[in-house]
């Protein structure tokens, strides 16, 4: 609730500010405060409701969209030494879910992403169709046979050991110093994914 107290006032002062800041440089940043703070106060909610268990909004959405969005956080955000690739091929089918937890889904897997490279690398999200047969849904913890949109976010990094590799989901679980992660993004983005209908993987080398 305290931070919903912040961000509306921020989202309150955007058109204000964006009467006196009229470059284009500023415009840009304006745009991704506002985007974000919105985001953030919709995030805000639905933790509420997710913490309440109660599932959020269902609705027909493309995942691209969410990419792009996210794409705009990363180019303000990132680090220049962070290559982003992203190949969202035409075609993708839509799904169905709540896209503020999918991208909050989105933000977790990528800030992870950028501090599993401290010296730099490439980031990769991908999006590609995939229909599941039985004997192939059975290869997926979770999935079930059906169409998905299977939706890759890869790094460059150095890899997870196969000693922890299995309790990157566990809630509080982090190998990040202290004050740098709260050990609850992979976890609920994990819960947020078999709430939304899909499964989620990890592959690591």
């Amino acid at each position: 609730h305290d931070l919903h107290n912040v961000l509306t006032p921020i989202i309150l002062a955007v058109p204000f500010m964006r009467e006196k800041l009229t470059d284009e440089p500023s415009q840009d940043i304006l745009r991704t405060l506002e985007s974000s703070a919105k985001r953030g106060e919709g995030v805000v909610r639905q933790l509420i409701t997710f913490v309440r268990g109660v599932k959020g909004d269902r609705v027909v959405l493309h995942l691209k969209f969410l990419v792009r969005e996210l794409l705009n956080f990363i180019a303000e955000t990132f680090p220049p030494i962070i290559k982003v690739v992203k190949h969202c091929p035409k075609g993708n089918w839509y799904v169905i879910g709540d896209s503020t937890q999918l991208y909050q889904v989105l933000m977790n897997l990528s800030i992870n992403a950028r501090d599993a490279m401290p010296n730099g690398g490439t980031l990769t999200i991908d999006l590609q169709n995939i229909t599941l047969s039985e004997q192939e849904a059975g290869l997926h913890f979770g999935a079930t046979p059906g169409m998905y949109v299977i939706l890759t976010v890869k790094d460059t990094g150095g890899g997870i050991s196969l000693e922890i590799i299995n309790r990157i989901f566990d809630p509080f679980f982090t190998t990040k110093e202290p004050g740098k992660g709260t050990g609850l993004g992979l976890s609920s983005a994990l819960s947020i994914v078999k709430s939304n209908g899909g499964f989620i993987d990890v592959h690591s080398e």
